[in-house]
């Protein structure tokens, strides 16, 4: 047990809390990714097996054609992609708490590791995930369904 005496423990928790921020970062980005060919056979298959007069079958097709269109499209000139805020409360809100919180795990941590550092960096990456939200498109709203009619027939129980 000579080795373990000889570990730098402030390094080594500072390269653990590097190391969990950069998987919970990768966790989060790998929901970013577009939906992949597969799951755009499954949906073709489903809309085959549907009825055309079905109101979810408008529904289906209409999310196939925007991922048709997403999936292969045409490559722009240009990598850099623009960003429209669908939500300003969250793309705001998710800006303070990273920053303010990034701002509070650096003055935590000013003299040394501390355990709510740790926390407090963990909710910073959080208000990353507001930001995204903020970017994110909301869903469309499927058309308004027929409501349902009571049944005329009195005499039946």
């Amino acid at each position: 047990m000579g080795w373990v005496s000889r570990i730098d423990w402030d390094i080594a928790f500072k390269a653990l809390g590097i190391i969990v921020g950069i998987i919970v970062s990768v966790y989060q980005l790998r929901n970013i990714i577009p939906r992949t060919r597969s799951t755009l056979k499954i949906d073709v298959e489903i809309l085959k097996l549907l009825d055309p007069a079905d109101p979810n079958y408008a529904i289906l097709k209409s999310n196939i054609d925007e991922n048709i269109r997403r999936t292969y499209r045409i490559k722009q000139a240009t990598r850099f992609k623009t960003f429209h805020v669908y939500s300003w409360g969250d793309f705001i809100g998710g800006i303070l708490v990273s920053f303010g919180f990034a701002v509070l795990t650096l003055y935590i941590s000013r003299g040394g590791f501390r355990w709510w550092s740790v926390l407090t960096g963990f909710i910073a990456l959080g208000g990353i995930g507001g930001i995204l939200n903020g970017l994110e498109k909301p869903p469309t709203k499927p058309p308004a369904e027929q409501p349902i009619q009571p049944d005329s027939n009195p005499t039946r129980g």
